[in-house]
């Protein structure tokens, strides 16, 4: 058995390069918001995001007051408003069977319209 030198090897036997990481680091609006996400408590929240981004209490709280609010506004999904609107309508989709064709057994014999 004969080996063939001239074929190129395929991308999985190549040796690739290492992927390249973007590196970028939260910013305080994103840490406010984890920190709300974590407790119910204002100053334990401005705690989290302070000491998340390595900034004073007094630089995060203003952001942390902000990203509250805006949780607040938004209705929970497991609690609800008790109204149902167009956005809270659920979707059911179901997958359905595969439609079979049945043909009718060989040396049956067939009749087309033209020929009747």
């Amino acid at each position: 058995m004969t080996e063939r030198l001239d074929v190129k090897p395929t991308k999985s036997k190549q040796q690739l390069p290492p992927p390249r990481v973007r590196r970028e680091p939260p910013t305080i609006e994103e840490a406010a918001f984890a920190a709300v996400g974590l407790t119910d408590d204002l100053d334990q929240q401005v705690d989290i995001a302070a000491n998340l981004m390595g900034v004073s209490v007094d630089e995060a709280m203003p952001y942390v007051v902000k990203a509250a609010a805006a949780a607040r506004a938004v209705p929970s999904p497991a609690r609800g408003t008790g109204q149902l609107t167009i956005r809270d309508r659920v979707v059911t989709v179901e997958r359905t069977g595969v439609r079979r064709i049945v043909l009718p057994p060989r040396g049956t014999a067939r009749v087309s319209l033209s020929q009747r």
